[in-house]
C-alpha cells in the first residue's frame, strides 16, 4: 500500500507527463489542532492579537476555523521555511503559488507587530533557494492587493 505522500507524487508525476504544470500552493493558515505543544508547529507559534486570543482568518472551515500563524517568531519562519523546502524536495513541482492574505488583518495585529516582516523573509529566503538550486521552477504570489504584489516582484528581480 502506497502512503498518501508517494500517492500524491505519482499524480503530480502523471500530470507533469502530460505537460501540465504543477504548483504546490502555501498559506499562513491552520486549524487550532494542526499544533502541538512537543512538536512542530508548536502552539507557541500561534499569532496572537495583543490582548492574547488567536487572530480568526475570516473565513469559514467546515473542519473548524482557521489561524493564523505567528510569522514574527523567528523559530516559527526557519522551521517554516524548511518545511517549504522539504516539500518542495518530496513533490517535486514545477513551482510554489503563495496566498498569504496581504489585508488588514495581518497588518500590525499581533502582540509582536506585523506578520509581513517574516513573510517577505519567507518569500525571499525559498525565492533565493529555488533560484539557486531548481532555476526552472518558478515562484508565483496571488493577492488582491496590487501594492503588495508589485512590491514582491520588484523585491526579487
Amino acid at each position: 500500500m502506497l502512503f498518501r505522500s508517494q500517492m500524491l507524487r505519482n499524480n503530480i508525476q502523471h500530470l507533469q507527463k502530460k505537460g501540465i504544470k504543477v504548483y504546490l500552493y502555501f498559506r499562513q493558515l491552520y486549524r487550532l489542532d494542526d499544533f502541538y505543544v512537543d512538536k512542530p508547529p508548536y502552539k507557541k507559534w500561534i499569532a496572537r492579537q495583543k490582548n492574547g486570543d488567536t487572530i480568526p482568518y475570516d473565513y469559514t472551515n467546515p473542519d473548524g476555523p482557521w489561524i493564523l500563524a505567528d510569522f514574527t517568531n523567528p523559530d516559527f519562519v526557519d522551521w517554516y521555511v524548511q518545511d517549504v523546502k522539504r516539500t518542495i524536495e518530496l513533490y517535486d513541482p514545477d513551482g510554489v503559488g503563495w496566498d498569504m492574505s496581504w489585508g488588514d488583518h495581518t497588518f500590525g495585529s499581533t502582540a509582536n507587530g506585523s506578520l509581513h516582516h517574516g513573510i517577505m523573509r519567507v518569500f525571499y529566503e525559498i525565492y533565493t533557494w529555488l533560484r539557486q538550486n531548481y532555476p526552472e521552477k518558478r515562484s508565483e504570489e496571488h493577492t488582491s492587493e496590487l501594492q503588495s504584489h508589485s512590491f514582491i516582484s520588484y523585491a526579487f528581480l
